[in-house]
């Protein structure tokens, strides 16, 4: 998918495996991590087989990152967009260590938000 939600590169599966792996990095990038710190990646495409011939474009990428996450592959009937083959599902986890919190490959990351949760929704920490 382009940035304003369009679906990309019609019939084309590598393509489509590089553009989705680029916008798992994005996002990734707007937490202030990379690659380094997916632990679990769901893979859902409409075929499969079509999918092992090109796996190389992801695995390349993640080989790339040092990272070797749990992955799990399935084969669906279609996707929500028309043209769509795949779709990454990426779960990423930062790790707090006594300095603070850290991503994968040892960068230092931004605290997480302060929020605690009650019965009647969010609270701010100061609250407690």
């Amino acid at each position: 998918m382009s940035e304003d939600g369009k679906p990309q590169h019609d019939g084309d599966m590598a393509a489509q495996l590089a553009l989705s792996a680029d916008n798992v990095e994005a996002v990734l990038a707007e937490a202030g991590m990379s690659l380094a710190n997916l632990v679990r990646l769901n893979v859902h495409t409409t075929d499969v087989d079509l999918l092992f011939r090109h796996y190389g474009v992801l695995a390349g990428r993640l080989g790339a990152a040092g990272v070797a996450p749990t992955t799990t592959m399935l084969g669906v009937t279609r996707l929500a967009v028309p043209g769509q083959m795949v779709e990454l599902q990426g779960t990423a986890a930062a790790w707090r260590s006594l300095d603070g919190w850290t991503a994968a490959d040892g960068s230092e990351l931004p605290p997480p938000p302060q929020t605690l949760f009650s019965r009647g929704g969010a609270l701010p920490a100061a609250a407690t």
